[in-house]
């Protein structure tokens, strides 16, 4: 394929849970990638809102709420995989309302934690600096070649 992704290997939104902990490159196959491979494969996860292991919507069924949605994001995202969150429509053809109230809370986090940088990095080969206003103070970092 011209654009070619891999898998991670779990639909449940916990790969270091069920697939393993460590390392995962954009590189190479396999639900770990290769970091010696010059194949450019960037990894996803697709877990789904439901809590229940479930593709379409359904009456009835409880969806995970933002507190269970901050781990599964930081496991799949903070590892460097593209997080496909399944969409589930009614047979209305609409979002849920309760649906809709996830997927606003997450967004809205998201933004919160990572929508305005503190500071940005200078330099030159190996060398970078990162200078913090007095007081500020971080609990996460976002680092991209």
């Amino acid at each position: 394929p011209a654009s070619p992704t891999q898998w991670c290997g779990t639909e449940l939104g916990h790969p270091s849970r069920d697939v393993g902990p460590g390392d995962v490159w954009s590189l190479g196959d396999g639900h770990f990638g290769d970091p010696l491979s010059t194949q450019w494969m960037p990894h996803f996860c697709d877990p789904q809102l439901f809590q229940k292991h479930v593709w379409f919507w359904e009456a009835n069924l409880s969806v995970r709420t933002l507190e269970m949605m901050i781990p599964i994001y930081h496991d799949i995202v903070g590892r460097g995989m593209i997080m496909e969150l399944a969409f589930s429509i009614d047979r209305r053809g609409l979002v849920a309302e309760d649906h809709a109230r996830v997927y606003k809370e997450l967004g809205d986090w998201i933004r919160s934690c990572y929508g305005s940088p503190l500071a940005s990095s200078s330099g030159v080969g190996q060398s970078f600096s990162l200078k913090l206003e007095a007081g500020k103070a971080f609990d996460r970092l976002v680092l991209q070649e």
